[in-house]
């Protein structure tokens, strides 16, 4: 925060004005709190009011004629001295750092750009050439403000926006003169941009001169115009100019009064305009006594004292960057009287129980008389310079206080008594303790209506009465307590008078209850479904609580909003299980809710046949039985471990669970009914099966049964039985459909067959040990069956055999397995082998006459394979060309391999990458039927040899034209000289010439042969190096 006090101001501006003798240059808002006013004996107060500079936010502004007095020179001393756009037309300035931060229609900017055609810019623009673009009309029709398509967009502040030419006369020394500077100290300066005599656009208008200023002050945020000159070229733009302000997206503007374009000015015009914000104020009000105290935040204030006091008015600015900047003016009231008499103080609201007022007037002289007054109305007697004013009385009252010597003063102050709010009883407020701590979360603001009572007034609680008498200690709402006395203060809003009384909070015990579950048996539908008594668990629900008067409410839901109407005889509605809810209130109207959890317990799960079957050991159908095998029956070989199982001679014995049968049981007839109860030890659930016990004889199976099968594993010595096969040869007596065969690898029966229908014997002979259960008594007996394997004639011919076309012995098949063999092969043949010189399929089928076991086997395929016996295509890439391929074709059929030379064999006939010479390839059939070898010849040359006698390309000559010896080769040099005719079927050349040895370099040479890969004939030329 900055304070500059007002006298600092003032002597800144006379020295500045006194030295360049120049306008009104007070940069900063003046405040003025007015002249010294002194007080007599006929003026008991005094008005001050402040003048000061109102400015507000920069969301608005207001445009004003202001008196033509620019507060600086257009040029020379005292005028800005930073110079722009000398000597070039339609350009912006460099950009301008300004040193505080200015606020333009809610932004804040700390830099700006000058434009040379009387414009200025907040946003960043282009310094060059022609990049203050000028456009003030479009066709016949003027631009106007606000404008966001031509150049006007650009610009934020036009003074005075016209197509200028600084380049107009500017080398002459009154020429044209642009510049910018900033005037003044902190907080209030000002940042001010002059142009004198610039010349207008056009060479009709070059003539003309404008000058005017521009000036943005610092603090308020005022921006000022002054137009000295600016007179009229019709001949360009219409004569067009514009003075105004532009928001930074060219949608909010201000111009004065007929200067948003048009043909306006001339010479000498010397006008003004002051662009003002003057959106929400942003300036605060402070009056101040010489003491410090505050006596006022309005413009104007009364005071009244009893001695010269000086007074100061504050005024304190806050700019859009928030900083705030403080200015002041003081006055001085002077107090000039004979005697002084006190202030009655500020009028008075008295509130019901406080008391009388006591007025005091007394006077600094004691030669004065004094008069009280109420009303208007004289008091008899009220001479003193104290009165006391008796609670109950309102009224104006005054006193008029005399020297004797002319000078009366008076002074008056109303007193109210206004009565204290009406108290109505308050009803206890009273909430359940829900969770059993002692205490609830109380709305105290839910008893703000109550506590009124219509009155207006503001409620607040306290926990003590003193609390709520002052006013402190107020308690917040929801309030968590226990039970205690709560305070109430209840305060007048218009008057301030107040009462007090009270209420209790009265934290009510809810019930303790507990979740209960009932269990009721299933009923004899086993359908998940029964009767419940609800009212029978209700002294378990409130076991935890110490009280005993309840009422219950049985609830389907758990909003509780659809009732149970029988909860006595109420049937569950969901199988098996169903959970209920209840409601238990207290005498107290406390509730609690929980859950009553109805479980229908399945009764015993058992279902055994009504007839038991006991097999008796011998044959007078009357057994002793250990009751375990009733308990067998029953529980169908589940666990019985939770279940209490007794047994009885008839049903009702059985469902009133007396007089069980003892243990063992010998039965007095064949069958007898017996009658099993069955209970669930943990539910008590039970469930009675009344069955007939019958006696029954065991299976008669007879012993030494045999079985034989032929071998059907080659000689294994396996085969696949069938053993239920023989299940009526097993049975003495009977039929086997009303037995359960099982057979089992072992004597005691615990390794069972799992498919005895598609048995395979793991021995021969193989014993198998045989059960049989009749499926109506389950009485079992058990015997054995021998398992036999018979031999079986076997041969195995070869899957595939190929027959090579030229073979005249023939295929031989089959075997000759001995006597008591018959054959019989698919060709008709009857012989134990045949030889085959056909293709085709061939099979036996072998009887073993003394066993009558049939052997069919394998079937074999004869295939003919053809010799080789074909010249085949032989296909070559062209001679020399260093990258050699041989692919032999063959047209016949047939499954054939190649090679070349005594490389490996491949199943394509193509070689790749072959080396210059003679080649042989052997096509060879692959079942082994003969093979055949052509031959190929690659041609090449060596495209170097070395005749140093080591052995290795001594000598030089065309490969591959071994077999062409009336091939013609020609040497010679690189210069065309015949050098050798060479022999292609001899050596080839030693490198000399007439026996002198020729030196290392390139020699040429030409031959004409017959290329193998078409038999043309052909001539070739190339050459190769020699080197040494």
């Amino acid at each position: 925060m900055k304070i500059l006090p007002r006298f600092l101001l003032i002597l800144t501006t006379i020295v500045f004005s006194c030295a360049i003798n120049y306008g009104q240059t007070s940069f900063c808002p003046v405040v003025d709190a007015g002249n010294n006013i002194t007080l007599d004996c006929n003026n008991s107060s005094a008005t001050l009011t402040v003048d000061f500079v109102r400015t507000g936010l920069t969301t608005s502004y207001d445009v004003s004629s202001i008196a033509y007095n620019p507060p600086f020179p257009y040029r020379g001393p005292g005028s800005p001295t930073n110079p722009i756009s000398v000597g070039l037309d339609d350009v912006w300035s460099d950009v301008i750092d300004l040193p505080f931060n200015f606020c333009f229609f809610e932004g804040i900017h700390d830099n700006i750009q000058v434009g040379s055609n009387g414009n200025m810019t907040f946003k960043e623009k282009s310094t060059g050439p022609d990049q203050n673009s000028f456009q003030l009309i479009n066709g016949t029709e003027y631009l106007t403000l606000p404008n966001t398509e031509f150049s006007m967009a650009e610009v934020n502040i036009f003074g005075v926006f016209h197509d200028l030419d600084p380049t107009i006369n500017a080398n002459q020394a009154d020429g044209p003169y642009i510049a910018w500077d900033v005037m003044g100290v902190a907080p209030c300066r000002a940042f001010v941009v002059s142009f004198s005599n610039v010349a207008h656009y056009d060479d009709r208008c070059n003539d003309l001169t404008s000058t005017f200023m521009m000036v943005m002050y610092e603090t308020t945020n005022i921006i000022e115009v002054y137009v000295q000159d600016k007179p009229i070229c019709d001949d360009w733009q219409m004569g067009g100019a514009v003075i105004g302000i532009q928001d930074m997206d060219a949608i909010r503007s201000v111009t004065p009064d007929q200067r948003n374009n048009g043909q306006w000015g001339g010479t000498g015009i010397n006008e003004a305009w002051r662009f003002t914000p003057n959106g929400d104020p942003n300036y605060s009000i402070e009056w101040s006594d010489d003491s410090g105290n505050i006596v006022g935040d309005t413009e104007s204030i009364t005071v009244s004292p009893e001695v010269t006091t000086t007074y100061r008015a504050k005024i304190t600015y806050t700019n859009c960057d928030l900083e705030e900047e403080v200015f002041f003016d003081e006055t001085t009231v002077v107090v000039n009287r004979p005697y002084n008499i006190p202030d009655l103080g500020p009028n008075q609201q008295r509130c019901e129980g406080t008391g009388g007022v006591v007025l005091d007037a007394t006077a600094s002289s004691s030669s004065v008389s004094y008069q009280w007054f109420k009303d208007g109305v004289l008091l008899n007697s009220e001479t003193s310079p104290q009165y006391t004013v008796v609670e109950g009385e309102s009224g104006l009252y005054s006193v008029t206080v005399d020297d004797g010597q002319g000078c009366v003063q008076s002074e008056e102050v109303q007193i109210d008594f206004v009565a204290n709010p009406t108290v109505v009883p308050i009803a206890n407020y009273t909430l359940c303790d829900i969770d059993g701590d002692g205490e609830a979360v109380f709305d105290l603001t839910s008893k703000d209506v109550e506590i009124a009572d219509g009155q207006d007034v503001m409620v607040s609680y306290h926990l003590t009465q003193n609390e709520a008498e002052n006013g402190a200690g107020n308690l917040m709402s929801p309030y968590q307590s226990s039970s205690q006395v709560i305070w109430v203060r209840m305060e007048d809003v218009s008057t301030g008078c107040r009462s007090v009384t009270s209420f209790n909070l009265v934290v009510a015990t809810s019930p303790m209850v507990q979740t209960v579950t009932i269990n009721e048996c299933d009923d004899a539908s086993e359908d998940g479904y029964a009767v419940f008594d609800l009212t029978t668990a209700q002294a378990e629900i409130v076991a935890p609580s110490n009280e005993i008067d309840f009422v219950f409410t049985y609830y389907h839901d758990s909003e509780l909003n659809s009732p149970i109407l029988a909860p006595d005889t109420y049937t569950n509605t969901s199988a098996g299980s169903e959970v209920v809810y209840v409601s238990i209130e207290n005498a107290q109207g406390c509730s609690a809710q929980t859950t009553l959890t109805l479980s229908v317990n399945s009764l015993p799960p058992f279902s055994p046949s009504s007839d038991m079957y006991y097999c008796e050991v011998d044959t007078d159908e009357v057994e002793t039985i250990p009751l375990t095998e009733f308990d067998n029956f029953i529980l169908e070989g589940a666990d019985g471990s939770g279940y209490s199982i007794t047994y009885h001679l008839n049903v009702s014995d059985a469902e009133n669970g007396i007089s069980p049968i003892s243990d063992p049981f010998t039965n007095t007839s064949n069958p007898q009914q017996l009658v099993a109860r069955v209970e669930e030890i943990t539910t008590n659930c039970y469930k009675v099966y009344a069955f007939n016990l019958h006696i029954a004889s065991s299976p008669q199976l007879v012993t030494g049964t045999q079985m034989q099968e032929c071998d059907t594993s080659n000689g294994a010595n396996t085969a696949v039985f069938d053993l239920m096969a023989v299940s009526d040869d097993l049975l003495s007596s009977g039929n086997s459909a009303d037995f359960e065969f099982s057979f089992y690898t072992d004597s005691n029966l615990s390794n069972q067959i799992n498919s005895p229908s598609s048995f395979t014997n793991t021995s021969n002979p193989q014993m198998v040990y045989v059960r049989a259960r009749n499926r109506d008594t389950g009485c079992e007996g058990s015997t054995t069956l021998e398992l036999e394997v018979l031999p079986k004639p076997f041969v195995a011919l070869p899957p595939n055999v190929i027959l090579c076309s030229d073979d005249t012995n023939g295929v031989l098949l089959g075997a000759d397995l001995g006597n008591n063999i018959l054959y019989q092969w698919n060709n008709g043949a009857t012989t134990p082998t045949i030889t085959v010189f056909t293709p085709g399929d061939y099979y036996v089928l072998i009887t073993d006459t003394m066993t009558g076991c049939i052997f069919t086997s394998n079937t074999t395929s004869v295939s003919l394979a053809s010799v080789p016996d074909f010249t085949p295509e032989i296909r070559q890439s062209p001679a020399f060309m260093g990258n050699h391929t041989i692919e032999v074709v063959v047209r016949e059929s047939g499954d054939y391999e190649y090679r070349l030379d005594n490389g490996m064999y491949q199943m394509s006939g193509v070689f790749t990458n072959v080396v210059p010479g003679q080649h042989f390839i052997t096509i060879r059939e692959r079942n082994g039927c003969g093979e055949l070898v052509v031959e190929a010849l690659v041609l090449d040359y060596l495209r170097f040899f070395t005749p140093n006698g080591d052995g290795y390309t001594d000598n030089w000559n065309i490969i591959g034209l071994e077999n062409q010896p009336s091939a013609e080769i020609y040497l010679f040099d690189r210069y065309g000289k015949f050098i050798k005719q060479l022999d292609p079927t001899g050596p080839g050349w030693d490198g000399t010439y007439n026996g002198r040895m020729l030196p290392s370099t390139d020699y040429w040479f030409k031959v004409i042969y017959t290329d193998p890969s078409d038999n043309s004939k052909r001539e070739f030329r190339s050459h190769f190096s020699l080197k040494r």
